[in-house]
């Protein structure tokens, strides 16, 4: 279990970076 939740850390940082770099390329604001 708590290496599950490991890889669920580590998917959520990717998921964050990813949206972060999509917000830089199409600024919504």
């Amino acid at each position: 279990m708590q290496s599950s939740r490991a890889d669920i850390q580590h998917l959520a940082k990717e998921v964050s970076s990813i949206k972060d770099n999509e917000a830089e390329d199409q600024p919504t604001k």
